[in-house]
Parts: structure tokens; sequence; C-alpha cells
């Protein structure tokens, strides 16, 4: 936008130019060009490249994933059952207790 009210400026003559007429329309196509470029070019060839990746990172990491997924069951009755063995507890102290549970049952299994 200001590169046009320079060019409309310069090209009718109001006032003291402060650009040459020629040198906004130079630096507007410049633009475009740079930006339809990496809008068609790099854009597209950055995507590429991070899908790749990404797809090599995924099938290297799929066996921990699924490794994860299958203890979230246990953590989340270890959370459950840490919870309500400090429900006479308050404040802090049941947070900081069922935080000690939590690793403890974690860590040891219970059945």
């Amino acid at each position: 936008m200001i590169l046009l009210l320079l060019y409309l400026q310069s090209y009718f003559k109001i006032g003291n130019t402060i650009l040459p007429p020629r040198l906004p329309i130079r630096i507007l196509i410049r633009s475009v060009l740079i930006i339809l470029t990496w809008y068609f070019l790099i854009g597209p060839l950055i995507s590429l490249l991070l899908k790749k990746w990404l797809s090599k990172r995924q099938s290297a990491s799929k066996r921990e994933i699924m490794e994860v997924t299958q203890l979230l069951p246990s953590i989340r009755n270890a959370m459950s059952k840490s919870w309500k063995a400090t429900s006479t507890t308050k404040g802090i102290k049941k947070i900081i207790l069922c935080c000690k549970l939590i690793l403890v049952y974690t860590l040891y299994p219970f059945k």
C-alpha cells in the first residue's frame, strides 16, 4: 500500500518526490516474486521434507508409543487408588502424599 502511494506520488509529482518513479514498482515486483517463491516452491518443499522426517520418526518410535499406551490404564488405576487413600488428609499434604503413593504404586504394582 505504501509502495503504491509512493509510486503515485512520484508519478503525479505531488510535492517533493521521496523515491524515483521506477523504484517503488521494482520493490513491489521483487516483493511479489519473493512471496510467490516462498508460497509455491520453498513452502511445499519444506512441508514435504517435514512429512518425510515425521514419518521416519513415527515408525522408529512406534514401539515406545505402544508401551506407553499399554501403561496408561495401570497408571490411571494407581492415581485413583492413591487419591482415595489420601481422603483423610487435606490441602497440600494430600497432594504430596498422593504423589508419593502414585510413585509407590507405579514402582511396586499392586493387584
